[in-house]
């Protein structure tokens, strides 16, 4: 149990951003398994399968980030945490690991998918193969990566002697209100910083190091992966000896547009987030008015991507829109849509 040094509060506006983000996604969810599950066509299961996944791994990561109500400490870049399982804060990041790539998991598999359906009836082709390279080469690293997770656990829990050294270190450049200064240091620590519930990145431990490189990596190889099957994906609809009706390319690329999108979501809210953590591990960033919206936007990342694969993709809108039109007829499945306008059969 933490002692009273080691708690502090959350503005008050923010604390209600939290409750009511929490409340807005219920409905969001909510909607998204209601049409998935019980009003989907019988040919849409396989993708279905893949979207109720990708979407079951972002209500995952939101619970995990609602109990751990972490936030970067600006200047001095770390995570300190004053959830409900806040004494438990560096295990809580080692699972945030572990679901972030179960999410890139599920996105890879749906952009796949989209890929194999389209390319059925054309030719496979180098970058077809590619494709696959870099999703066994991510496959390949998240066992790696996964040991490494716990291998950092010291790293993580033992921090005295490089907090003391992050206290008192002087950098050479010095970021604050877009004015550059040099040699200065980042600050006395709070109180609450020197407890188990805040904690650096350690990059002086070498097995830190090797966590991060594999986690990029890892990172790499699902970007990869998704980005050329969607490539792939675009060039087969493109194809001049593609044997299907302009109706059906229309939809795979309806299907494929809002994939894009809300794989961008993902990643903007995602990785500007993190990609500013990161900078404050190496230069004196003065953001502590944002430091919590930072950590509010990666938890509501997937609430904000299944919004818009929900708007975005025409057949979910039309169901999400009759479903509410006619609630009564709300669990009747459509059988009207053609196996090739969703999926195909190996």
């Amino acid at each position: 149990m933490l002692n009273a040094t080691c708690w502090f509060e959350d503005p008050i506006h923010i604390v209600f951003a939290h409750y009511f983000c929490s409340l807005f996604s219920i409905p969001i969810y909510g909607t998204a398994f209601l049409v998935l599950l019980l009003k989907c066509p019988p040919h849409f299961h396989q993708y279905r399968n893949y979207l109720v996944i990708h979407i079951a791994s972002g209500v995952l990561l939101e619970i995990q980030m609602g109990f751990w109500r972490v936030n970067v400490t600006f200047p001095w870049g770390a995570l300190c945490s004053n959830g409900y399982m806040a004494e438990y804060s560096p295990n809580l990041f080692q699972l945030w690991i572990m679901l972030f790539h179960f999410t890139a998991f599920s996105t890879i598999n749906l952009f796949i998918h989209r890929m194999k359906v389209a390319v059925f009836h054309t030719k496979k082709t180098i970058l077809h193969k590619l494709v696959y390279f870099m999703k066994y080469a991510f496959y390949l690293n998240v066992p790696i990566l996964f040991a490494l997770n716990v291998l950092i656990y010291p790293d993580l829990i033992d921090q005295k002697d490089y907090k003391i050294k992050m206290e008192k270190v002087c950098l050479c450049v010095c970021l604050s209100n877009s004015i550059f200064s040099s040699l200065q240091s980042r600050g006395k620590f709070p109180n609450f910083m020197w407890c188990v519930n805040c904690f650096f990145m350690q990059f002086d431990s070498w097995i830190f190091i090797v966590f991060y490189i594999f986690a990029y990596s890892a990172v790499i190889f699902a970007f990869l992966a998704g980005g050329l099957a969607a490539y792939v994906t675009i060039r087969s609809l493109r194809s001049i000896n593609l044997q299907l009706s302009a109706r059906t390319v229309s939809i795979h690329k309806n299907f494929l547009f809002s994939l894009v999108v809300a794989a961008f979501i993902h990643i903007s809210f995602i990785f500007i987030p993190l990609s500013i953590f990161f900078a404050a591990n190496f230069f004196v960033l003065q953001l502590s008015s944002i430091s919590h919206y930072l950590t509010l936007v990666v938890q509501e990342h997937g609430t904000a991507s299944t919004l818009t694969m929900l708007v975005t993709n025409t057949l979910l809108r039309k169901e999400v829109l009759n479903t509410f039109s006619h609630p009564f007829s709300g669990l009747k499945t459509r059988n009207d849509i053609p196996s090739i306008l969703i999926s195909y059969a190996p």
